[in-house]
């Protein structure tokens, strides 16, 4: 436990400790701002932790580093920090290996090889479409991150925000970027019926499943510009060396350097106004106590603000978590396995060749560890990190036999999935296999229902309708995977760096 200051009052409090929490209490710190970030669990990273037994690390989530060009958060948050050269990182040349009918798409960092991928593929028939399909997706995606590099202060809430739109230096940018809005509006089914790949349903497979990952969505719903950033997200992949963990644990010591404070095990159970600003009371090991601010950041999720706020600010995040009731959860399986495999990726989507019991994907998701990582396994063996989307209704109000021969079935059949493309894992030596399920998610994260992922990006609820960073409430910030711009590393890096632009 850090030595808290005699008393108990900071210019920012920082709520949960994920890698939105990380980047938004290193920014402030830098600032010079006296922050507290207070973490629910023993170690920071949130849905992108890691778990230790013995010799081996294991990623909690499925967790890709993406964003690194520099006009991407990442690299902004990491560059302002001065912490670029701190990241293990290993660019990636094939950023997601796709298996799918018994053939390989590599997602090739170099666009014109990935377009070659699809000759061999289940849709070479309409390989023409398809080849203009990605370059719309591309020219869409540069426009898209071109606009958000330079406006750091989106949603706009305050006249001051607008006022930004239209700095001389943006404004013809700003300008050319109206051509997005119908995107955030219009369904991907819509965008595929300009390529004629509406009626293309193993395309649409292909796609959908890559949409699960990165809008949380199908492409019947997802608006065509969230498809475009989550379609081209794989084009720039980077494997960090230990896990995500590592990237985490780079944020965590520059805080307590630079004199922030990190509390563990403290679990924020009520957030109110007060004359100072905020109040927070705190479930630190067993014990309450009180923490007050003039400036509060939640990175929790909309739903869990919504239960431990009072007054007006529990009203506008019941507003939010009405609106967005639902969310995803998340099947995982964990494994060791000593064996000598021939990658071409760190990361596999694999099409399954039937439905996955009690869940609601069409395939999987596999990171594996490069053989060459011994932070997460020791030489010759393999830490491996399965994830699938499943409802969280699939896993609530078990009697504890049947939940545990749910997850044993569960487990068995993804273990079969993959044993399918890696055969040699099947027999070779294996330990700490075990899965985990939205309770998992929820008893260790506090998430809500367990829900991860962050909002599904729809047509019925577009991205405009999510939180904003900056709430009604003066000085009452808001960053995570639940507001805006949503979930992955990138989109919540982003919510961060813009909070701390905001803050005066």
């Amino acid at each position: 436990m850090p030595n808290l200051q005699a008393t108990n009052h900071y210019e920012q409090i920082v709520i949960g400790a994920g890698f939105a929490g990380l980047c938004a209490a290193a920014l402030l710190t830098k600032k010079g701002y006296k922050t507290l970030l207070l973490e629910a669990h023993t170690v920071a990273g949130g849905c992108a932790s890691f778990f230790k037994r013995k010799d081996f690390l294991f990623d909690v989530g499925a967790t890709t580093v993406s964003g690194l060009a520099p006009n991407k958060p990442i690299y902004k948050v990491f560059h302002e920090l001065g912490l670029l050269d701190e990241l293990n990182l290993k660019r990636l040349d094939v950023g997601i290996s796709i298996k799918m009918k018994g053939q390989t798409i590599k997602r090739y960092r170099d666009s014109q090889r990935y377009m070659q991928e699809f000759e061999n593929s289940p849709f070479q028939d309409s390989i023409t479409n398809v080849r203009d399909f990605f370059k719309e997706v591309h020219a869409l995606d540069k426009l898209a991150w071109e606009l958000i590099d330079i406006n750091e202060r989106l949603l706009p809430v305050s006249l001051d925000d607008y006022i930004d739109l239209f700095q001389v230096r943006k404004i013809w940018k700003n300008l050319e970027g109206l051509k997005l809005v119908p995107g955030l509006f219009s369904s991907t089914d819509s965008f595929l019926a300009r390529f004629n790949l509406h009626n293309n349903q193993d395309f649409k497979e292909f796609i959908n499943e890559q949409l699960l990952i990165t809008t949380q969505n199908l492409s019947s719903k997802t608006p065509y510009l969230s498809a475009a950033l989550g379609l081209a997200y794989s084009q720039e992949v980077f494997y960090p060396y230990g896990g995500i963990a590592e990237v985490s644990k780079i944020l965590e010591r520059y805080i307590k350097a630079q004199g922030g404070e990190i509390l563990y095990k403290a679990k924020a159970k009520k957030i109110k106004t007060s004359s100072s600003g905020f109040e927070v009371e705190v479930n630190h090991l067993k014990e309450n106590k009180q923490f007050s601010a003039k400036a509060l950041i939640p990175s929790i999720p909309i739903w869990n603000l919504a239960q431990i706020s009072e007054g007006s600010i529990q009203k506008h995040f019941s507003k939010f978590s009405k609106k967005f009731p639902d969310a995803w959860g998340a099947f995982m399986v964990y494994g060791a396995f000593k064996a000598s495999l021939e990658l071409d990726s760190s990361y596999y989507q694999i099409h399954t060749s039937k439905p996955i019991p009690f869940c609601n994907s069409a395939s999987i998701f596999a990171s594996i560890s490069l053989a060459d990582d011994d932070i997460k396994a020791p030489p010759g063996w393999h830490t491996i990190t399965i994830s699938t989307h499943t409802l969280v209704e699939n896993w609530l109000d078990l009697d504890p036999s049947s939940y545990d021969e749910r997850k044993q079935l569960c487990q068995d059949f993804i273990l079969s999935e993959l044993y399918q493309i890696f055969p040699e894992l099947r027999d070779c030596e294996k330990k700490f296999i075990q899965s985990a399920t939205p309770k998992s998610f929820e008893f260790y994260t506090s998430r809500e229902k367990g829900f991860v992922g962050g909002i599904a990006h729809s047509v019925d609820q577009p991205i405009l309708n999510f939180a904003p960073s900056q709430s009604p409430h003066e000085n009452l910030f808001l960053t995570g995977d639940t507001s805006f711009p949503g979930q992955g590393l990138a989109a919540v890096a982003y919510s961060a760096y813009s909070i701390s632009q905001r803050i005066k």
